[in-house]
């Protein structure tokens, strides 16, 4: 749990560092200046991933630099819309979890390409909601949208850690107790 804890603390701590990053303009520090190019980045990809699955799926869309247009409603991918926050918490939980590093590292890029997808469907589903029902954006994107990641990145770390709890466990062990099972219901 303190493992947990304070990789939550830490991701914070960065995602605020990359947040302000962004914001500090040409005062900035060097390492200020990294994290904002990667956020930066980083949302522009996320912009461009999002607008080709809304352009596949036939949804009118646009998108220059960080902003999605559907149907000339933008919408802005900011920083706090890349998940970053949600695959701290995913992988603060796999690191805190007691299991072999070869699970471990599974369970981290789980994550990473997890909560990425679950992202791009989640702005993806935002932008549908701009472009054809735009007066219920904002009750879509403070309300709906915010539980969204919680909602379906919970039950995949625990997915993950239902396989990590049957693949970790000693085969022999496991055996044993279903030897022990059968050799008790005999009939003699």
């Amino acid at each position: 749990m303190t493992i947990f804890v304070a990789l939550v603390i830490v991701g914070s701590a960065m995602e605020l560092y990359v947040n302000r990053a962004g914001q500090a303009g040409p005062q900035a520090t060097p390492a200020q200046q990294v994290a904002a190019r990667f956020g930066g980045v980083l949302q522009e990809w996320i912009a461009a991933a999002v607008g080709t699955g809304l352009s596949v799926c036939d949804v009118p869309s646009a998108v220059h630099g960080t902003t999605i247009v559907v149907k000339s409603q933008p919408i802005q991918v900011a920083i706090d819309c890349t998940g970053i926050r949600a695959t701290w918490i995913f992988w603060a939980g796999v690191l805190g979890f007691p299991c072999a590093w070869r699970s471990k590292v599974l369970g981290l890029l789980l994550g990473l390409f997890g909560v990425a997808l679950l992202n791009l469907l989640r702005i993806a589903l935002l932008g549908i909601v701009a472009g054809y029902w735009p007066m219920s954006f904002e009750t879509w994107h403070t309300i709906c949208m915010q539980g969204f990641l919680v909602v379906f990145v919970a039950p995949l770390w625990i997915a993950w850690m239902l396989w990590v709890v049957r693949s970790d466990a000693p085969v022999g062990d496991a055996d044993r107790h279903v030897g022990q099972r059968a050799a008790a219901t005999a009939v003699p």
